[in-house]
């Protein structure tokens, strides 16, 4: 008579047991590869907040460093819920909320990179 249980219960039983060690390590990997990815963020921003300090007339390129930090979200990693104000504020004071954010980033890559 059939009981339901036919074709191997222990192999159904193998096949929901857990690793453990082998997800803690996936998700320890997911967590560096986010980390990475945040730091080489930070120094793409870096580079392009530099090439707008070297430009004769800097305020040609604004527009589009600003829009490039929105699009990595580098805004919202540093500022989070005000990353919107601070694009508001460098369209108004280019030069000083770029040194500002260059600032930051450096913190923050020092934080990182410890």
């Amino acid at each position: 008579m059939a009981s339901g249980n036919e074709g191997g219960g222990e192999e159904n039983i193998r096949g929901h047991i857990k690793n453990i060690a082998e997800e803690d390590l996936m998700k320890t990997e997911d967590e560096i590869h986010e980390f990475d990815s945040i730091i080489q963020r930070f120094w793409v921003a870096l580079i392009w907040i530099s090439s707008i300090e070297k430009e004769k007339e800097p305020c040609k390129k604004v527009d589009k460093i600003l829009e490039k930090l929105k699009n990595i979200k580098i805004l919202n990693l540093i500022y989070e819920k005000k990353a919107d104000h601070i694009l508001d504020l460098a369209q108004e004071n280019p030069a000083q909320i770029f040194s500002l954010i260059k600032k930051r980033i450096e913190l923050r890559l020092k934080l990182l990179e410890a």
